[in-house]
């Protein structure tokens, strides 16, 4: 079996942060090039590693990214992949993950999976009522996606950015509050931007910092 080549665009170099690109595992065909052994939209990946999880002499790969939940695929006795996430992972676990190591943390015999999300020494906040949510489309209708983040508190919606920063990003915020008082009085994405304007093209959501 030929060597195996990960690869997926990296969230610094995507034309727009938040939207899900390709990723890809390459096989080596041994000197005839390469083909595509997966091809999925699993995440902003950001790091992984290669494991045997369940012992049959075949190592799984386990990718964390962006906004999304670790991603576990295996190969199939078919050479192809198939997604296992759920045989190892329970609940909700997006998040903002930056890196993932192994080791042996309680001297089970097991290897334990660390996980590094972003942490909560940042300005998003997150607790049992309030989750953080990035809204991706264009709003302004210029051809390019915006992404727009805000905290849902109680099932009101407050954007992170202020009214200066993300007028520069989408203009029509300009438009739409003439002042900064107005822009406070913002609680749903509706009130952000009007009915009229395209559909969310995506909306992802994390409980885990």
């Amino acid at each position: 079996m030929g060597t195996k080549i990960y690869l997926s665009e990296v969230p610094q170099f995507q034309e727009v942060y938040g939207d899900t690109p390709m990723s890809f595992i390459l096989k080596n065909t041994e000197g005839k090039g390469f083909e595509i052994a997966y091809k999925g939209q699993v995440g902003m990946f950001t790091d992984s590693e290669w494991f045997d999880l369940d012992e049959d002499e075949s190592r799984e790969l386990v990718i964390v990214d962006y906004w999304m939940s670790p991603v576990i695929l295996d190969f199939a006795e078919d050479r192809s992949f198939r997604e296992m996430s759920s045989k190892y992972f329970s609940g909700d676990l997006a998040g903002i993950y930056n890196c993932i190591e192994t080791a042996d943390i309680n001297k089970d015999g097991k290897t334990d999976f660390l996980l590094g999300n972003i942490g909560s020494n940042t300005n998003w906040s997150i607790s049992n009522n309030r989750i953080l949510e990035l809204f991706l489309s264009d709003f302004d209708r210029n051809g390019s996606l915006d992404p727009i983040v805000s905290n849902n508190y109680f099932g009101v919606h407050q954007p992170f950015l202020d009214k200066s920063t993300i007028q520069c990003q989408v203009p029509m915020i300009r438009r739409t509050f003439s002042s900064c008082d107005d822009y406070s009085s913002v609680s749903t994405t509706e009130q952000l931007f009007p009915a009229k304007e395209e559909k969310v093209y995506q909306t992802k959501q994390i409980k885990n910092l």
